[in-house]
């Protein structure tokens, strides 16, 4: 939420961008709602520990790959 200082802290100190607003209802009173995105530019810069995807290949042609 676009309220929510700390979030947003710690999503842009994982290296997500914003990427727009959206309007929402919280209990039942009008609000936004802040997005992000994390390219695989920011990801690998802030990323700290590696990563390795196990199983994948069986899932590709789900994804059209």
């Amino acid at each position: 939420m676009t309220g929510n200082a700390a979030s947003i802290g710690v999503s842009r100190r994982l290296g997500y961008q914003p990427n727009g607003r959206a309007r929402v209802l919280i209990r039942d009173a009008p609000g936004y709602e802040q997005r992000f995105v994390l390219d695989r530019e920011h990801w690998n810069q802030y990323r700290t520990v590696p990563v390795e995807i196990d199983g994948l290949a069986p899932c590709l042609p789900l994804l059209g790959l």
